[in-house]
């Protein structure tokens, strides 16, 4: 009896830890990400969002000097589904830079960044949608 007690405690312990995940800090973020913000105007500074593939968020305001901020966490499954949705639509090789005064951005660490704001210039249809499901992440009026 108490060594079936012992190997069931040794499961539950194991089976307890291989579900972890890491969990990243603004000084120890990862190289693959997501990231997605606006820029220009008269300041001329960025503000922007990062997404991890395990779900952290983090945020840096233009207001905050180069400070990041964790801000929340979304599933991790949500996560790794717009990583997938960003390299179906061509983050990683899509060359597309139309910056205007004010301008979007959106680049995945392995790709190119993808800058627009020039009305003559719109982005992609599957770049706009993808910048739109980010930012419905961070906006209190989820609907993910």
């Amino acid at each position: 009896m108490q060594n079936t007690l012992i190997a069931l405690f040794v499961t539950i312990l194991i089976a307890g830890t291989a579900c972890k995940h890491t969990r990243y800090t603004p000084s120890n973020l990862p190289e693959e990400r997501l990231q997605w913000g606006t820029g220009g105007g008269f300041v001329g500074k960025e503000s922007f969002y990062i997404l991890l593939e395990n779900g952290q968020v983090f945020q840096h305001e233009a207001t905050w000097g180069d400070s990041i901020a964790e801000i929340e966490t979304v599933k991790r499954k949500i996560a790794k589904s717009l990583f997938k949705t960003a390299e179906q639509a061509g983050l990683n090789t899509l060359d597309f830079n139309h910056p205007a005064n004010m301008y979007s951005f959106i680049s995945l660490s392995k790709g190119k960044r993808i800058v627009w704001g020039d009305k003559k210039f719109p982005v992609a249809a599957p770049v706009d949608q993808l910048y739109k499901d980010l930012n419905k992440l961070v906006n209190k009026d989820k609907t993910m």
